[in-house]
């Protein structure tokens, strides 16, 4: 279902009117609820998804470099990276060329969980943004990338 539109008719924002980071934090809420929604019945959580599919994505990617693309501090990205390793979602060695850092890679179970859940992740996807036109969507996410500073 998509998200509900709040009426914000007699809603005053006074100055904050044209502030753009207000309506990206207000949106970013709105859109983590409906994907938290579309995740509670589950045994995953769309943080431990994201994750999954990064490293699927980039073999044997470096935890701090994971840490780093997602704006995760290295505290937290240790708590979600012990609990993926826990639920043998992912295997964790350390590289002989840097003794310091830790690769990540999924095991067959973090690859199913990451099959079993795709279909949900790509209606939940189609909800949040429902509202969007397909070219508005496309424009969003270029602009998302470009403020992210991801360039593919």
């Amino acid at each position: 279902m998509p998200p509900k539109k709040t009426d914000f008719a007699s809603f005053s924002f006074s100055s904050l009117e044209d502030n753009t980071g207000l309506f990206l934090r207000i949106a970013e809420a709105k859109t983590n609820n409906l994907f938290f929604n579309f995740f509670k019945s589950s045994e995953v959580k769309i943080s431990d998804y994201t994750i999954l599919i990064l490293i699927d994505a980039n073999k044997a990617i470096r935890q701090g470099a994971l840490a780093k693309t997602l704006e995760i501090k290295r505290s937290n990205m240790t708590k979600i990276i012990d609990s993926l390793h826990k639920r043998h979602l992912i295997t964790r060695t350390v590289p002989p060329t840097n003794r310091r850092s830790i690769e990540l890679k999924l095991t067959d179970e973090g690859e199913a969980l990451i099959s079993n859940h795709k279909a949900k992740v790509d209606e939940a996807e189609q909800n949040a943004f429902s509202m969007l036109t397909k070219t508005e969507y496309d424009q969003l996410r270029v602009i998302l990338k470009k403020i992210s500073n991801i360039d593919h």
